[in-house]
């Protein structure tokens, strides 16, 4: 049975394609940020797909993050 290969093109597009959408997300995590009220405080968030929050330990309570 004959192995089936993507072409050569298809593979550099994809990894074009994957590099790119990583970069565009770093890209984001440093430029890109919230600000969430909650009634115990507030907390904020950096990134998109990629989220790093910071905020109090109340607030992390309050939202049930472990």
């Amino acid at each position: 049975m004959k192995k089936m290969r993507l072409k050569k093109w298809v593979k550099v597009v994809l990894c074009t394609f994957l590099l790119s959408t990583f970069l565009i997300e770093i890209y984001k995590l440093f430029t890109v940020t919230t600000t969430t009220v909650t009634p115990v405080g507030t907390y904020r968030c950096h990134g998109r797909l990629i989220q790093v929050c910071d905020g109090s330990k109340a607030v992390r309570d309050y939202l049930g993050v472990k």
